[in-house]
């Protein structure tokens, strides 16, 4: 009798990391306002997103970074941005940097649980050196641009050609557009795959991230509508990334895999100043008001339990990595000491979110000659705290209060004219860099100013106004006053273990 056991338990335990295992599907929309789905704006027309996110699972506290390198970093590695020095902006072209090597990144888990791993579309996490690579963290396969910005037909950007089939660079797609690319090589790597081998296809796509290049058959979508030329360039994109989410979904019909597949879609931030809109709310890309951080996102597949409604827990993006190892049959060992929780129970069953409270970002410097930087906000179930300089473009025009001697930095910004390729900073003229100097330390975040709770602060109940109108650090009233010395408490004590160089 042992021997059949013993082989009924190999079968079994054989079974968990084969077909049993779900597959994974996530897509990254690149520059995507949170108003900007047909769902919440009629003018839009992206019918296969509005179907999956309806009958899915939509999450109206998703956040991830401010700005794309960061959100895919902490993805990826389940960590904030700022315990491992990726807090300060994107990386930029031909930077000698990438996402530390000593993180463990997500497909490198799934891989020793079995999974094939594939990547399509952005990386925008570095690629200096070989280590740096896709196909040296995890992914099997690689398909795509490694930079964080180019010409959908060209492919240039920042003076080089960029694109690339795993770690070689593929000259002959030169001419053709990039969602033509991704659509086949989304379809090619799903028809490859089988039931018997569970899969991740991280697809991080270019839409509708600039320059705005839709197709034409997408943009004939809004032809008749009284629409800028801007936003039906932009709204082309997205009716393009509807089209490629579309043959995602229905390569996994056709391949019987989608019973078994979780399609995770997200924002990888807010929408640009001057292109989309992250409305209700304050705030766009590169800021930490809640329009630039707050995803579009949502969840769907039929393996999970309850569908078709809202979920409003707090979930952020480096629990996903966790999450998605844990559905996987594998879990995250403590010492790797990620800031990531696992959300099984909330994304799944519709549970209460694990999470109290969250870091959108810690950066005490100034940089790229723009106070971009300098700034701190964390949240708790109801309030938030801002510190230092939330982001120039907060959607209400720019705000005095934050940025001492406004009209100064006007003229100054204005005169910016060079953008170097080798680090991709901001240069100013010398007697201009002088006062944008004097006006970003006025900004910066210190550590004597978090040590005595002191500088450029605001408090808001998420609960009560969550479109952050109403700033309450400065109140009386002992529930407003305790919640703020719970946050800047809160700011203290990662600070001590991670304060950035």
């Amino acid at each position: 009798m042992k021997l059949p056991i013993l082989i009924a338990l190999v079968g079994f335990f054989q079974g968990i990391h084969t077909s049993k295992q779900p597959n994974f599907v996530w897509i990254f929309a690149d520059d995507l306002g949170y108003h900007d789905i047909g769902l919440r704006n009629p003018d839009l027309h992206t019918p296969t997103l509005d179907k999956l996110a309806t009958k899915g699972v939509q999450f109206k506290n998703n956040y991830v970074m401010h700005a794309c390198s960061p959100s895919r970093h902490s993805f990826m590695s389940g960590r904030y941005p700022f315990t491992s020095q990726m807090q300060k902006d994107v990386i930029f072209p031909v930077s000698p940097d990438c996402s530390p090597l000593k993180l463990k990144f997500l497909p490198e888990y799934l891989k020793e649980l079995g999974y094939g791993t594939h990547a399509v579309g952005k990386w925008h996490l570095g690629y200096c050196r070989e280590d740096c690579m896709p196909t040296s963290r995890g992914f099997d396969s690689f398909y795509g641009t490694l930079d964080g910005e180019g010409d959908y037909l060209t492919h240039m950007s920042a003076g080089f050609y960029d694109w690339h089939t795993n770690g070689t660079v593929d000259r002959s797609k030169s001419g053709q557009h990039s969602q033509d690319l991704h659509t086949a090589a989304l379809a090619d790597i799903i028809e490859r795959q089988t039931e018997e081998k569970p899969f991740f296809l991280y697809f991080a796509a270019q839409n509708p991230h600039t320059p705005l290049q839709a197709k034409k058959k997408d943009m004939k979508k809004y032809k008749n509508q009284n629409l800028s030329d801007t936003l039906k360039k932009y709204y082309g994109l997205i009716t393009g990334l509807d089209g490629m989410v579309k043959t995602i979904k229905d390569t996994l019909e056709k391949k019987n895999l989608l019973n078994n597949t979780y399609i995770i879609f997200l924002a990888d931030n807010g929408a640009d100043v001057g292109i989309g809109s992250n409305e209700p709310f304050r705030g766009t890309k590169s800021t930490l008001w809640e329009g630039g951080v707050k995803s579009l996102s949502f969840i769907y597949s039929p393996l999970l339990k309850k569908t078709g409604y809202e979920n409003d827990g707090l979930i952020h993006i480096t629990d996903w990595m966790p999450t998605l190892v844990s559905l996987a049959g594998g879990s995250v060992p403590e010492s790797e000491g990620i800031d990531g929780i696992n959300q099984v129970a909330m994304v799944t069953d519709a549970r209460k979110s694990e999470r109290k409270d969250m870091v959108y970002n810690l950066d005490m410097e100034s940089q790229f000659g723009l106070p971009s930087s300098g700034q701190i906000a964390v949240r708790d179930e109801r309030y938030k705290l801002l510190w230092g300089f939330p982001g120039q473009n907060d959607g209400y025009g720019l705000t005095t209060t934050y940025l001492a001697k406004v009209e100064e930095f006007k003229v100054i910004y204005k005169s910016l004219t060079t953008r170097e390729k080798r680090a991709g900073r901001f240069t100013y003229p010398e007697d201009d860099q002088k006062v944008m100097n004097r006006l970003l330390a006025e900004l910066t975040v210190s550590v004597d100013d978090i040590e005595r709770g002191t500088g450029f602060m605001r408090l808001f109940d998420l609960i009560k106004d969550p479109y952050e109108t109403y700033d309450l650090s400065t109140s009386d009233e002992p529930e407003h006053q305790e919640a703020l010395h719970k946050l800047i408490t809160f700011v203290q004590t990662p600070v001590g273990h991670y304060l950035p160089g």
